[in-house]
């Protein structure tokens, strides 16, 4: 009987480790706060065809769905590919764009 308790201890300490991030995207629906990302939308893609179920048949409906579930969202890459303002939009290189025109932020 204790090595069964044993096993199924181990069993469920398995299933909240492989289950761990569909935690944090639960989160991420729940709280309804912004997104912010890198060329994010395979990584929504992904999370949603994993954690919320097979994709919708077109983006559109996709969009639809993403914003459902996360109805602010982010992504630098397609802010910096839109703007025409810099020519490589990878992310190391946006910050070295980006650091010196942004203003100072002073805490009190």
């Amino acid at each position: 009987e204790q090595e069964e308790q044993e096993e199924e201890k181990e069993k469920k300490r398995e299933v909240e480790a492989k289950a761990g991030f569909l935690r944090v995207f639960w989160l991420l629906c729940q709280c309804k706060k912004p997104i912010v990302g890198h060329n994010l939308m395979y990584d929504l893609l992904f999370m949603c065809s994993h954690f919320q179920g097979p994709l919708p048949g077109t983006v559109e409906q996709w969009k639809e769905q993403v914003h459902s579930l996360m109805p602010l969202i982010w992504d630098t890459k397609m802010l910096s590919v839109s703007s025409g303002a810099y020519p490589d939009t990878m992310l190391e290189k946006l910050y070295e764009s980006c650091k010196d025109k942004a203003p100072a932020i002073t805490v009190p």
